[in-house]
């Protein structure tokens, strides 16, 4: 993904506002928006958040940090979901999430266009 931009995974802080600092799982920013790229963190809404769901921090993703994300302008956030088996790919239009359908078992980034994962692929070395 060089030549589309950089991904970085956790830890990372991203400093969404001045009294808003997350650690998300996995971030996606543009090459155009390299530039958010501190020495010790992002300073801007990456383009793309990728949030592993887990028992202790399950809520607070579908919640809180979605509200977040979409309030400070992250343009796609995916909720991946271990325990279910499932990933739900939401794309920011209007200041507001909208889910994206996985057809063919597959999910797809509207912001990353021919990007995409199989579902079950992701989850085959679970037990």
């Amino acid at each position: 993904m060089g030549k589309l931009g950089q991904v970085y995974f956790a830890p990372i802080g991203v400093k969404l506002s001045e009294r808003d600092i997350v650690e998300p799982d996995i971030i996606f920013i543009a090459r155009d928006r390299l530039s958010i790229i501190l020495e010790k963190m992002v300073d801007g809404a990456p383009d793309i958040v990728l949030e592993i769901l887990s028992p202790s921090t399950r809520l607070k993703d579908l919640n809180l940090k979605a509200a977040l994300y979409a309030h400070s302008g992250v343009r796609e956030y995916w909720q991946i979901d271990p325990r279910h088996r499932s990933v739900v790919v939401l794309f920011l239009a209007d200041g507001a999430y909208v889910p994206t359908s996985a057809e063919g078992g597959f999910a797809r980034s509207k912001v990353l266009p021919g990007v995409s994962i199989s579902i079950e692929g992701l989850f085959t070395d679970l037990t």
